[in-house]
Order: structure tokens, then sequence, then C-alpha cells
């Protein structure tokens, strides 16, 4: 999933780079850190990417925007997927908290497909 969001920023002109296994973000430029994930649900407390971009964001972040890309409701139809909750109250003013956008899957497929 990191190398089709990649290209897909790349249309956009963002340009980043794949990190290594086990980086705490999927994909970096100097300007952008962008973690991936896919779950069934919402984006929650739970999420064990979160985790992992709050590491980046306590212990490598520099001057980087920070997205985070989730393919929530991973397992239902696209068309069932409208309407849904995609993160809790909690995580919304966590991530506003720490600067960093939130974006569905199906948000950037929709912007890139414009």
């Amino acid at each position: 999933m990191p190398e089709t969001v990649q290209r897909m920023l790349a249309n956009f002109g963002i340009k980043t780079e794949l990190t290594p296994p086990g980086y705490v973000v999927d994909l970096l430029s100097k300007e952008v850190a962008v973690e991936v994930t896919c779950i069934k649900g919402k984006v929650d407390a739970q999420t064990k990417k979160i985790n992992q971009l709050s590491r980046f964001i306590e212990t490598e972040r520099t001057n980087q925007k920070v997205i985070f890309i989730a393919n929530t409701y991973k397992e239902l139809p696209i068309i069932e997927r409208n309407g849904k909750e995609h993160l809790t109250q909690t995580m919304n003013e966590y991530l506003k908290a720490v600067n960093v956008c939130l974006m569905t899957t199906l948000t950037l497929y929709r912007l890139w497909l414009k």
C-alpha cells in the first residue's frame, strides 16, 4: 500500500522515498512524512500505527508536514464506507494537537481521480 500512496502523491508533486522496513513512517522527504495503515474499523487509540506516528513526531520529526493515510473499514466495499466515522473524537483531537493531517485512502483516491 505505501508504494501506491507514494505514486499517487507523486502525481500531486509530493515526492517521497520509501523508508526501510521497521522505520516509524512509510514515506519520507525533507518536506513530508507519511504513515499508511489498513484497518478493519476506524482509527482509535488502539491503532498500532498511531504509536509509530507518535514516536516519529517525538524523536524524528524536523520540519516535515505529517500525513496519516488510513484505509479504514478495509473489509467493506467502498460504497459501504460512505458516512462511516473514520476516527474517534479522541484521535481527532490528538492528531490536531500534534499537527497531523489524516486522510482516508478513499479520499486520496477521489482527489487523484480529479
